[in-house]
């Protein structure tokens, strides 16, 4: 028998036309659960045995609803990801979404007083101070545009970086970044970074290649070790009288440099590719101020194919490094910087020859880029054209006076003389359409008895 079964017939027909509160269906069926509780239990203190069932159910239900929402979370990270991957016309993209926060306070000791371990970790202790001076100067930049749009014509002040303030004192973490690039084709493409795996590093323009192309490498390599976005807002005056609380979305990558070991005249030019030895890097020490620093995913040029020097092992043979956020515990000594992992990545070695590709720098070992070559073209001088010869005409070299260039062509009243290798006219021969009428009239069908043939000088020349 079921709870509906003796439920009065008027109370089911009453629940189910004005409100479902007076139904006593759902009375009854919290009488039979606890009574398959109370089955369960040792009918001794059944009561605190019942409550305990109970709360294991409650916890089996929450924790069945929490597998659920992260289930639907997943599905939009996958298609926000699958969205993202068919638009080719933006330079990157990272995540909108806001799932995994981190608290500043976690990574101040004045806040908690757990995070005293963070403040031990070299990484740690200029982690807000760098952000905070990274981050400056690009709202500022934002607030100039902002303030421009609205018609306000005052110049934006030197701003305070302890006037800088993140919504509800949060940065938000992302393990994926699609970096978009044009091919050496002019085709799109695009590299999936990934925190925490093979796919981490990146190169970007050497803003002092420049300068001096010889001395200086093309590119800069790094190694991702955290992709954030934050809401931003200047809590101080930006501009005379305007205090602009409005958060602004600010994207930023927390990366580690590496550093070269190679000379770029002996990495970039003609032989570079009969090198025996590809580029090699190498990590400063994690302690140094060079070590790490943050930057604008913008500049990004695309991800890099960075693989070990086994041959040099380890940075530490016990794997104990010295930072924990920077994961340095497994760093080897040297890395090789693979050029040659696909035709893209080897042309953007080549500087100024790939298609679509453009340089301020000059091309390394004095090459001269497409555009330079161009430049170059003189346009050649009428009078040093030689004209072709005419029907009637015989092609004669008359040497100049400073044998510099050909002064013209000697006109002949005579027709052209063929000379075979002895010396000898072929005048006999006779012309083109003579030779053409004779052979009609040797081999009325078109056809000839001889075979051609070819001289052993001509089966050399041939390969035959």
């Amino acid at each position: 028998m079921t709870p509906a079964d003796i439920v009065p017939r008027q109370v089911r027909h009453i629940s189910t036309v004005v409100e479902p509160s007076y139904s006593s269906i759902l009375s009854l069926a919290r009488v039979f659960a606890q009574a398959a509780h109370h089955r369960l239990c040792s009918k001794r203190k059944f009561c605190e045995e019942i409550a305990r069932h109970e709360c294991k159910a409650a916890r089996i239900r929450a924790i069945r609803a929490r597998i659920n929402a992260s289930k639907e979370t997943k599905k939009k990270e996958i298609e926000e990801q699958r969205r993202a991957a068919r638009v080719a016309d933006i330079h990157h993209y990272i995540g909108t979404n806001q799932n995994y926060p981190i608290s500043l306070s976690s990574l101040s000791p004045l806040y908690n007083s757990e995070a005293s371990d963070v403040e031990a970790d070299p990484l740690g202790k200029t982690f807000l101070p760098d952000l905070r001076e990274h981050l400056l100067p690009r709202i500022a930049s934002a607030l100039r545009a902002r303030h421009q749009e609205q018609g306000a014509q005052d110049a934006i002040p030197s701003l305070d970086p302890s006037y800088l303030a993140f919504k509800d004192s949060r940065i938000f973490s992302h393990k994926i970044m699609r970096v978009k690039y044009t091919t050496y084709d002019v085709r799109r493409d695009e590299d999936v970074i990934h925190v925490n795996s093979d796919v981490c590093n990146i190169m970007i323009p050497n803003p002092h290649y420049g300068d001096d192309p010889l001395a200086n490498h093309p590119y800069l390599y790094a190694r991702i070790l955290g992709i954030y976005h934050a809401n931003i807002y200047y809590v101080g005056e930006s501009v005379s009288g305007i205090h602009d609380y409005t958060p602004i979305r600010m994207e930023f990558l927390q990366v580690r440099w590496y550093s070269s070991s190679t000379n770029p005249k002996n990495s970039l030019g003609p032989t570079s590719a009969s090198l025996p030895e590809l580029d090699t890097v190498f990590f400063p020490p994690v302690t140094s101020p060079e070590a790490t620093s943050f930057i604008n995913p913008s500049i990004v040029l695309r991800a890099s194919h960075i693989i070990p020097r086994f041959r040099k092992g380890r940075a530490y043979k016990d794997g104990q490094g010295k930072s924990e956020m920077a994961d340095d515990g497994m760093d080897w000594k040297e890395y090789y910087v693979n050029r040659f992992v696909d035709c893209d990545m080897y042309m953007r070695y080549q500087i100024g020859f790939g298609v679509g590709h453009w340089t301020e720098g000059q091309p390394p070992h004095g090459r001269r880029s497409p555009s330079q070559k161009q430049s170059e073209v003189v346009e050649p001088r009428s009078e040093s054209l030689p004209r072709p010869p005419q029907p009637g005409q015989e092609l004669t070299s008359t040497a100049s006076p400073d044998n510099s260039r050909p002064q013209g062509l000697d006109i002949e009243e005579e027709p052209p003389q063929f000379h075979d290798s002895d010396g000898e006219g072929s005048d006999s021969e006779g012309s083109d359409d003579e030779r053409s009428d004779s052979d009609s009239d040797a081999d009325p069908e078109g056809e000839s008895d001889e075979v051609d043939t070819l001289d052993d000088d001509e089966v050399e020349m041939h390969g035959y």
